[in-house]
């Protein structure tokens, strides 16, 4: 069979699994565009100045938030072929013949996604538009479409695909077949740091925001004092996901699960889930926290408490969504654990309780750690008259519900997959 032939028959057969991969890609896409034709429409940065120097670093941070959709997405989409190429390769087939099925399957994602993202992108412009006019106080045509934009919006997509061509290619090729045969089976992640420091160190820093909230200051000095800090305690906010949480996990499970046969296939499964997703979770709770902390240290209802806002609102959404995917992606190769499970004895309605404590440790996990420094600096904002009770109530209560939603949509789709 030629590769064309067996790309093209895979692919058909898979398309559920392309299917999320390619909707992923295509809403990062539009969000691409949508970014860029906001960044070059001269109505709305024409003045220049500070305000609009963060301004443009917010849309930056939406562009890199879209940017991050496609690669996590992109990752988990080839770990679950991984296994596959390995069963390729133990055909005799080189890396680089392995390298052109991967090629043809990017071509033809690729090719699906750009077209319905830039449709995407071009349909949904005029309402990013009307609503930006709508934040600055002016009024202008909603209609205008950069043609800067799209070709930055495409020179960046080419890059990307580039980039995901040879991070998929680079993949295969630094992994011998056992590796490839065996990686969705790996039940540890070693820890290949050169300098290992005590995880609690991690939580220390973590909390240093605490400490800045009960200083006897000012509150609009010790909002701005609270930000700088925050972005400081970053460093112990990703010690407390990389190391700290995945550490107490494993204890846990090995010192204290023994006779509880739910729970330790359910900490099994969190603790593999978090060292895997690691830097969707790291970008999802720094991103949230830091463009949260920047909206609360202007007056509510300023162009930049706005701005802010929104791209709080885009980043948590987006990000959201791309754990969903995460569980999408991962539950295919759970359904193969749970089937032997159920060889072992395991009822369905314990495999049920496995899933749903999965979830919710694993998104509990994520609204507590992005929530303690979140509540911080609305209280904080609050007294300094920046941000009303109201607002951070619908905020605090926007980002839970947010995560509720997506954990039990991740749920549905998990249970419908590996069951």
């Amino acid at each position: 069979m030629g590769i064309l032939r067996y790309v093209r028959i895979t692919f058909l057969r898979d398309f559920k699994k392309s299917f999320f991969y390619i909707l992923a890609v295509i809403f990062s896409i539009a969000l691409t565009f949508n970014t860029f034709n906001v960044i070059f429409n001269p109505n709305i940065f024409e003045q220049k100045g500070l305000d609009y120097t963060i301004m443009g670093l917010l849309g930056f941070i939406i562009q890199a938030v879209a940017s991050l959709l496609m690669f996590f997405a992109n990752s988990y989409y080839i770990e679950e072929k991984m296994t596959e190429y390995g069963v390729i390769a133990l055909t005799g087939k080189s890396v680089y013949e392995i390298g052109g099925i991967m090629l043809l399957r990017s071509f033809f994602s690729s090719g699906i996604s750009i077209f319905l993202g830039c449709a995407l992108g071009v349909i949904t412009s005029p309402l990013i538009t009307a609503r930006m006019y709508s934040i600055l106080n002016f009024y202008g045509n909603p209609s205008f479409l950069s043609s800067i934009g799209l070709a930055t919006t495409f020179l960046l997509l080419c890059v990307q695909f580039t980039a995901v061509t040879l991070i998929n290619t680079g993949s295969i090729y630094t992994k011998n077949i056992t590796e490839l045969m065996n990686y969705k089976s790996v039940p540890f992640i070693s820890d290949k740091r050169n300098l290992k420091v005590n995880s609690k160190v991690y939580v220390i820093v973590f909390l240093l925001p605490i400490v800045v909230f009960f200083l006897p200051i000012i509150a609009k000095d010790k909002i701005k004092l609270l930000l700088l800090v925050i972005i400081l305690a970053s460093y112990g906010t990703q010690g407390i996901v990389r190391y700290f949480i995945p550490d107490l996990l494993y204890k846990y499970r090995t010192k204290r699960l023994n006779t509880n046969k739910i729970r330790i296939i359910s900490i099994s499964n969190l603790y593999r889930s978090i060292q895997k997703s690691v830097a969707l979770i790291l970008t999802l709770i720094i991103t949230a926290t830091l463009t949260i902390a920047l909206s609360c240290t202007y007056e509510s209802g300023s162009v930049l408490n706005l701005i802010s806002l929104t791209c709080f609102i885009v980043s948590v959404v987006v990000l959201s969504l791309t754990t969903v995917y995460k569980f999408l992606a991962e539950s295919s190769g759970r359904r193969e654990n749970f089937i032997q499970l159920k060889l072992l004895g395991y009822t369905n309605m314990e495999i049920l309780k496995i899933i749903i404590e999965e979830v919710v440790l694993y998104y509990g996990i994520i609204l507590s750690i992005a929530l303690a420094h979140i509540l911080l600096i609305i209280i904080t904002s609050n007294s300094a008259g920046y941000l009303s009770t109201t607002v951070g109530f619908k905020i605090v209560l926007g980002f839970i519900f947010t995560f509720v939603f997506t954990g039990f949509i991740s749920f549905l789709g998990y249970k419908k997959v590996a069951l």
